[in-house]
């Protein structure tokens, strides 16, 4: 019976051994692995490369930005140049989308009322213009005059044009390479001077042309 607890105790002990140098093993081999910098963290080119990328994409994004809002603020040539601070008796020259066409501001009157009907806004500004279509197309003369606008200052849009029997007649469709002359009508404040201009609010797509009149020149 000695004998059996003393085999027994041995084979115990001999296990607990093994075990016991089965995982100082382990460890020796957890301790012996190295850890490389590209587990644990990124190295500084890999940073520089990652930045570089970042601020090559932001620069694209910029110019595509940039390219964009000078081709709304420009016609890169496409149409003829601006003409602003024309006067009474001077041509402008048009070019847009819409069509190409000269005009011609004729002459100016101012009136408190026209065909018995008092101004709501001050005066009654009449303005006689002719227009030359220059396409090969026929060019409807409400059309092209659609963005013509008379205002009191050099930067606003302004006022609309509108017709008014006897005073003021619809604009026909002029022909290619003809000319057509009549009124726009316009009722707008008091002021020392007037611009009327076509083109500015169509940037990007149309040229401008502005003339300026004041009191003393108009009729």
């Amino acid at each position: 019976m000695k004998k059996l607890f003393m085999g027994l105790f041995s084979i115990a002990l001999l296990s607990s051994l093994l075990v016991a140098c089965n995982n100082d093993e382990q460890d020796e081999e957890v301790e012996d692995t190295p850890v490389t910098e590209e587990e644990t963290s990124e190295t500084p080119e890999d940073e520089a490369t990652e930045n570089e990328d970042e601020d090559t994409s932001e620069g694209e994004e910029n110019n595509q930005e940039d390219d964009s809002n000078e081709s709304a603020s420009e016609n890169n040539g496409e149409y003829p140049e601006n003409q602003e601070g024309l006067g009474i008796g001077d041509t402008g020259h048009i070019g847009s989308n819409f069509g190409e066409f000269e005009i011609t501001l004729n002459s100016v009157e101012i009136k408190d009322e026209v065909a018995n009907d008092p101004s709501r806004e001050g005066n009654y500004v009449l303005v006689d213009v002719t227009v030359k279509n220059l396409t090969n197309e026929p060019m409807p003369g409400a059309d092209a005059l659609g963005n013509t606008f008379l205002s009191t200052d050099r930067e606003s849009t302004g006022f609309g044009w509108f017709n008014m029997d006897g005073v003021a007649e619809e604009w026909p469709e002029i022909a290619p390479g003809e000319s057509h002359t009549g009124v726009l009508l316009y009722d707008l404040p008091v002021n020392d001077l007037y611009v009327l201009n076509t083109g500015r609010n169509f940037s990007g797509l149309s040229n401008v042309v502005a003339f300026e009149f004041t009191q003393d020149e108009a009729k």
